[in-house]
């Protein structure tokens, strides 16, 4: 009988072991305790190390700066409603004595001295003005009410005119304006009349019948009508029109169809014009707070403003 040989190895051909389940749950034990053992034998080395999460993968992601808010253009913010500061007022000029003026009058006095031309030290309102006074504020007056308006204006008169009054001379320091009034024909003289007195008179009182004339010559443009006493009765009802000149007359005879009337602003209603009566200071400024007639009309309240 022969001896049979038994060998380890599988033969060809022969089939694959049976893997029984409890070899492989034996089987599995075994690597499970392996692993623990090489895990904790291996505890802080490079395996664990090799197994444990890489920071650049876990680590949170960085914090982008906030982006800037985009600056406003000039469009983006509305502009602001621009509101121009008011204009100062000008400074009231305090002048003596202004309650004893007649009420009426007070602001009128007051406007015409805020044009600030006529210095407020050479005013006594209830002293008598003088002839160059009053020819002196008419210009610097009817200048400042025209500032806008230089076609309007009475020119001084140049340095080099010859003087049409005897006594007021180049050298005088009124001749500018009394010179100048002479030459625009504001005031009578040889220029507008050949039977013109030759002297002004400067420092004489002025009378109203020389305001008049003079006043109302700016006002309406061209030549005064000629009236006659009978005119100036029947439109004024004046009881001493009998005494007036014939310049007085036409002065008066525009004025009473002119508004603001001068004489009705400065006197009032009256019955009596006392033609040859001296002007108070107060009354020759209330006189000058308006100029012009129609479109030139100007008052110092409209200048003021």
């Amino acid at each position: 009988m022969a001896k049979s040989w038994h060998s380890d190895q599988p033969q060809c051909g022969s089939p694959e072991p049976t893997i029984t389940i409890s070899m492989k749950r034996a089987l599995a034990g075994n690597l499970g305790i392996l692993l623990s053992l090489t895990l904790t034998a291996c505890q802080g080395s490079g395996l664990e190390r090799s197994l444990a999460p890489d920071p650049k993968l876990t680590s949170p992601s960085p914090t982008l700066p906030a982006k800037p808010s985009p600056t406003p253009t000039p469009t983006d913010t509305p502009n602001p409603e621009v509101v121009a500061d008011p204009e100062p007022s000008p400074t009231p000029v305090v002048v003596a004595n202004l309650t004893a003026v007649p009420t009426a009058l007070q602001p009128l006095v007051q406007e015409v001295l805020n044009l600030g031309v006529i210095p407020a030290s050479e005013v006594q309102l209830e002293q008598p003005v003088t002839r160059r006074q009053f020819a002196r504020w008419l210009m610097a007056v009817q200048q400042r009410l025209y500032q806008d308006q230089i076609e309007r204006q009475v020119r001084p008169a140049t340095p080099g005119s010859p003087p049409v009054f005897t006594d007021v001379p180049r050298s005088d320091p009124d001749f500018p304006a009394i010179q100048g009034l002479a030459e625009a024909g504001i005031i009578p003289s040889r220029l507008t009349s050949p039977t013109a007195p030759t002297r002004f008179q400067p420092d004489q009182p002025l009378t109203r019948a020389a305001l008049i004339t003079w006043k109302v010559s700016l006002d309406v443009p061209g030549t005064l009508p000629t009236a006659t006493v009978a005119d100036v009765a029947k439109t004024w009802g004046f009881q001493d029109s009998a005494t007036l000149d014939p310049l007085a007359l036409a002065a008066l005879s525009a004025d009473y169809g002119h508004e603001p009337s001068t004489v009705r602003r400065v006197w009032g209603r009256t019955r009596l014009f006392l033609p040859q009566r001296m002007v108070s200071q107060a009354q020759a400024l209330a006189a000058l707070w308006s100029l012009g007639n129609g479109d030139t009309l100007v008052t110092a309240r409209e200048a003021l403003k």
